[in-house]
């Protein structure tokens, strides 16, 4: 069974970290091994790789990060060291291949996590059997406006906005589930929050505008590429009308 990494959420309460430095920071700790070992070997240029890490490390591509993320390497160098400063101190060794990153206090990190989502699921469980038990004599059957009748999930995990915002996102897409799905439920929630302050019509707007864009699409596969091309968006030349 695979392992499934507890990711700290309690940097977002911290006013000095952006959106972005949020996403460096969930890259490192959801990649961080879970034990000392080797990775499966890849390619550096025409020299085969086989690097071996200690636990609660990882290795850090920046210049593929920053690609992806649509940004220049030192912007994603700067968001590490701001990280390992200011957030949590981080271990860095750079290679011809990427940036070596051991994190501080992982076993920390790790068991602090593990005790809340512990306490979590319970309490979610207990809740889930109270409305279990509340709600046998609801039929879950929702009729639709032509009067057929559809089936329904009897249950709905999570906030219902974020899960809309990801079924409409993946179907926009034209996809079934994002590639960083670890933090998607984190990054449809920010895409929430910008919908509400820039409006629907506009969020919109910029989503199609970004989706027409054949460079930026193949990216779109990931939800926080997503979220900060229309958090930033720069709206394409042709696009500007003259009066």
């Amino acid at each position: 069974m695979s392992w499934k990494q507890p990711i700290n959420t309690d940097i977002f309460e911290k006013d000095e970290f952006d959106a972005f430095d949020r996403s460096v920071w969930f890259e490192i700790i959801g990649r961080c091994r879970n034990e000392d070992g080797p990775l499966p070997p890849f390619w550096h240029g025409n020299k085969r790789m086989v690097v071996s890490l200690e636990r609660g490390s990882m290795v850090f591509r920046v210049s593929q990060f920053a690609r992806e993320q649509g940004v220049d390497r030192k912007r994603v160098k700067k968001s590490i060291e701001k990280l390992s400063k200011w957030y949590n101190e981080l271990h860095i060794v750079r290679k011809p291949y990427g940036c070596i990153v051991k994190v501080k206090n992982y076993n920390e990190i790790v068991k602090m996590h593990n005790e809340k989502d512990i306490e979590r699921t319970t309490k979610g469980q207990r809740k889930d059997n109270e409305r279990s038990t509340s709600n046998k004599s609801v039929e879950s059957v929702k009729k639709s406006p032509n009067g057929d009748s559809g089936l329904k999930a009897s249950k709905e995990y999570g906030k219902p906005e974020i899960n809309r915002m990801l079924e409409a996102l993946k179907g926009k897409i034209g996809i079934d589930a994002f590639v960083d799905f670890k933090i998607e439920r984190n990054m449809a929630k920010h895409c929430v929050t910008l919908l509400k302050k820039i409006g629907k019509d506009e969020f919109v707007r910029r989503l199609d505008i970004i989706l027409g864009d054949n460079f930026k699409r193949k990216n779109c596969n990931r939800i926080k590429f997503l979220y900060h091309e229309i958090k930033g968006f720069i709206e394409p030349v042709n696009s500007i009308k003259s009066f």
